[in-house]
Parts: structure tokens; C-alpha cells; sequence
């Protein structure tokens, strides 16, 4: 399966950095809010704390940062979010884009972590929708932001029926319509032509028999913004929950472009590396073989 990429070597936060990060998507950005939740700043820390624990380790960030969210009882969402606006697109396609901020600091760096998140929705397609992704950081007293990375993927809904309501949709528009590049190649090696799960992954069909689907082509992070790349696939949770209501599993192949020959490693020794970064993401190895490069699948179940 082609994969998802992250090229260097990953700088993932520990866990308090993970407790740091979910509070810092949480806080408003209105005084008159931030006095309400800085109120229940020591509860939600304690239970943030108990959330990120190591027997906790199946819950997705997501996850964790929505439960902290609804137990500081707030009425809005905390980050500064954009106005959607419809942006040019492919003819019949349908684009949606929306700006996400937040504060960022780090070893006495601070700035604005921006996500500019847009979902395109071509005409001819019923279950298919594109997701694209870039990041940038927008670093205090400086007068350009940077670029950090991007994240290009697709949301399949599996239950969504064709017009006449005889047969459902994705099968047709993944299998049968010569759909090319990675969701095709992913999906054929999960899913019969049928819609079953293959032997393979039985053991995950709670994952993987849900209506929504999202698959993760490339996820990539500047080598030398590394720092940035759990942040992102928060960031990329959210919106995804914010944006278009998702709740579903996420999947991806991790792995890079880059020959991993160059960085002093076999390739299934990198992608064991990405493994163990994605694992403290909230992800789990749904499928691997051992010392096979390229055959492992991994996903995340983000619930409302």
C-alpha cells in the first residue's frame, strides 16, 4: 500500500505534553469565557492527566480533548475558528475551506498555529469526499508564517446509496469505476468487492463496518518542524469533528517517500519508528506482518 508520509525523525511530545496540548485546543479565546473554564482549570488538569494515562492508551486525542471539553462545561468551542467560506473548485465540485488558530509556545517560543482545512465535494460523487490539509506556524514578531506540512486524505461514506437506492455507492465509485491512487489500493486490501471485511482484519470489523471511513494518504511535516507533528494530527482530529461532523475510524499506512536507506534504516525499521509515533497519536496497529515493509494498517475511532 502506498503510505502515508512523515519524513526525519519524529520529536512526539510525552504525555504531559499531550495534556498540554488537548488544554490549549480547549481555552477560549473570549475573556469573559476564559474566566468561566479558568474556574474549572484544576479539575479538568486532573482528569486530563487521568484521561492520558498508559491503560488509557486505545482513546484517540480526539477523544481525549472532547471529554475534557464537555467536562469543563462550556457552551462554545475554544479555538478561533474561521468563517467558512466557498472557495474556487474543480466545475460541480463543491469546496468548503475554514482557518483554525491557536496559541503555541514552546522553550520559550511563541506564535499562532494555523490548520486551513478544505473538504471538496465533487458533483458526481455520492460517498467520496476530498480532504486537504496545510499547516503553518506564524511565529511572534515575525512577518510571514511558515509552512509546516500537509494532509491529503478522503472521507468514504459506506452507507450512502446510489440514486436508485439499489446498491451502495462506494463499492460502485472505489471498485467499479477504475477509482486510481491510494484509497482504491487501501480499501481492496480491507474490504471485499462486496463490502465484507477480509479475513485478515475480522478481528477489527468494529472499526472498520462503521458508516464513515476516512483514509489518510499523506500526512507530511517539514524535517526540520518535526516538534509540530502531533499537534497536527490533533489539529486535523478536530477539525475533522468540527468541520463535517465525523465520527468514524481513520486509517493509514505509515511510511515514507524517502528511501529509508538514507537515514541510516531498513525500511520496516523506519516504519516502526512512525508506528510507535502515530501509537502515542492514539492510533493501534490494526494489521502488520513481521519484517514486511509496507503491510501494516493502522487507525484511530474518533465518537461525538
Amino acid at each position: 500500500m502506498a503510505p502515508p508520509t512523515t519524513g526525519g525523525t519524529m520529536d512526539p511530545l510525552d504525555d504531559n505534553g499531550l495534556v498540554d496540548v488537548a488544554l490549549s485546543l480547549l481555552k477560549t479565546t473570549h475573556s469573559a469565557e476564559k474566566s468561566a473554564l479558568d474556574h474549572h482549570h484544576t479539575d479538568i488538569s486532573s482528569q486530563a492527566q487521568q484521561l492520558a494515562q498508559p491503560q488509557k492508551s486505545e482513546l484517540s486525542i480526539a477523544v481525549i480533548q472532547h471529554q475534557i471539553y464537555l467536562k469543563s462545561h462550556q457552551p462554545t468551542m475554544s479555538v478561533d475558528f474561521g468563517i467558512d467560506t466557498l472557495v474556487p473548485g474543480e466545475p460541480g465540485t463543491t469546496t468548503v475551506e475554514q482557518k483554525y488558530t491557536q496559541p503555541w509556545s514552546r522553550n520559550g517560543k511563541t506564535g499562532t498555529f494555523i490548520t486551513k482545512f478544505l473538504v471538496s465535494h465533487p458533483a458526481d460523487n455520492i460517498s467520496l469526499r476530498g480532504i486537504t490539509i496545510k499547516y503553518y506556524i506564524h511565529y511572534d514578531g515575525e512577518e510571514r508564517r511558515t509552512y509546516v506540512g500537509e494532509l491529503i486524505g478522503d472521507v468514504v461514506d459506506r452507507e450512502a446509496l446510489d440514486l436508485d437506492g439499489s446498491s451502495k455507492a462506494w463499492l460502485r465509485e472505489i471498485f467499479r469505476e477504475c477509482h486510481s491512487g491510494d484509497l482504491r489500493v487501501t480499501f481492496d486490501d480491507i474490504y471485499t468487492r462486496t463490502g465484507e471485511t477480509r479475513d485478515k482484519f475480522k478481528d477489527h470489523d468494529d472499526e472498520l463496518q462503521v458508516q464513515h471511513v476516512a483514509h489518510v494518504a499523506e500526512f507530511v511535516v517539514e524535517p526540520r518542524l518535526q516538534g509540530f507533528g502531533k499537534l497536527a494530527l490533533i489539529a486535523f482530529h478536530f477539525a475533522m469533528q468540527d468541520l463535517i461532523g465525523f465520527e468514524g475510524t481513520i486509517i493509514l499506512c505509515p511510511g515514507s517517500m524517502e528511501p529509508a536507506a538514507g537515514l541510516g534504516k531498513s525500511e520496516y525499521e523506519y516504519e516502526m519508528g512512525l508506528v510507535q509515533f502515530y501509537e502515542k497519536c492514539g492510533y493501534r496497529v490494526i494489521y502488520t506482518e513481521e519484517n514486511v515493509a509496507g503491510a501494516t494498517v493502522m487507525g484511530v475511532m474518533l465518537v461525538k
